[in-house]
């Protein structure tokens, strides 16, 4: 009987450590995933503000070509002598 009770004392104690290894070896995995659902976080939003950056540099270039337009206008008023509305408010 004592035997007996101390084989079924060792499945315990195996199964315990089994268990603990798996516990571990969970906490690896949910950390490796967490860092992976984050990383692919970072993509999705690097990828925005690159579409963004895209975006605000095309909104740039049409900015300056209609200021520039402005200043041709401006420019050519000033010669005529009659100043167009609204370019005093973009100077």
């Amino acid at each position: 009987m004592k035997a007996s009770l101390q084989g079924k004392d060792n499945v315990i104690q195996k199964l315990k450590m089994e268990i603990s290894q798996l516990k571990e070896t969970r906490s690896e995995l949910d950390r490796t995933l967490d860092f992976r659902a984050r990383d692919f976080q970072i993509s999705q939003l690097t990828e925005k503000v690159n579409g963004l950056q895209e975006q605000n540099e095309l909104f740039r270039a049409e900015n300056a070509k209609i200021k520039q337009h402005y200043k041709e206008l401006n420019d050519l008023n000033i010669e005529v002598g009659q100043p167009v509305k609204g370019l005093q408010s973009t100077r």
